[in-house]
């Protein structure tokens, strides 16, 4: 029987492969031709409720992310301190349009009204060498 990794587990395994990788950036990472995922830690501002969370990210999903070239999937993670925004790109390529589209995208400026964002060096990504 295959064990079911928790929240905590993958913060974990996060945590060391950005230590191993240091923290690798989407353009610092090398191309090795597989799909890639950031990984970006943020805390909510103050007054901001979970609701408003989810409300705010399924804007983000539906009208930035689900348009990217390239884009496979969003996660919104929280391990009891942090939330983690978990994005899958097709390839690095696609990983460094979708940064560049963020960077001048509505959605900095959306997400600055609830969240302490993370900074460059805290969003981490990460070659996907295997799913199953």
């Amino acid at each position: 029987m295959v064990e079911r990794l928790t929240f905590k587990d993958l913060g974990v395994i996060i945590y060391l492969l950005g230590e191993i990788y240091k923290m690798q950036n989407v353009y610092t990472i090398k191309d090795r031709g597989t799909q890639v995922m950031d990984f970006g830690a943020f805390t909510l501002k103050e007054g901001i409720t979970e609701e408003q969370l989810f409300e705010v990210h399924a804007k983000v999903y539906k009208d930035f992310f689900s348009k990217c070239k390239g884009f496979v999937d969003n996660k919104l993670l929280f391990d009891g301190s942090k939330y983690y925004d978990l994005t899958i790109y097709e390839s690095v390529a696609d990983a460094r349009v979708a940064a560049d589209a963020f960077a001048v995208s509505f959605v900095p400026q959306l997400y600055s009204k609830i969240i302490n964002p993370p900074t460059e060096a805290e969003v981490p990504f990460f070659h996907i060498l295997k799913s199953y």
